[in-house]
């Protein structure tokens, strides 16, 4: 199955069988070129996850997004913090949606 990154334009293929198993499934993800972490950046960000829902995540930096809000004295504070802005985007709109009085936001960066 062939598919391709809506931000960067970087083409997959996902090469493995489809059909139910009792086992942990596994599929073989290519592209060409491209560091690697890039790759990996890309690839989680195409299909909406981050490192923390991969089963064996591979030992790759590709940065953080922080999820924070102001505690009631003003001070920031970290709420979450994800490897994919996606994953992290959606975590942002659940918390937006509480309607609690505290703004958030997200930020790039180490965390």
């Amino acid at each position: 199955m062939g598919f391709s990154s809506p931000y960067t334009g970087r083409a997959f293929a996902a090469i493995g069988p489809l059909e139910p198993r009792t086992d942990t499934p596994t599929v073989d993800i290519h592209t060409t070129g491209g560091e690697r972490a890039g790759v990996i950046a890309d690839l989680l960000e195409t299909l909406g996850i981050d490192l923390d829902d991969l089963l064996d995540p591979p030992a790759v930096e590709v940065g953080w997004w922080c999820l924070w809000r102001p505690d009631d004295n003003g001070v920031r504070e970290i709420v979450a913090r994800f490897s994919g802005r996606v994953k992290a985007g959606r975590a942002l709109e659940r918390f937006e949606g509480l309607h609690h009085r505290q703004m958030y936001w997200l930020e790039r960066g180490a965390g």
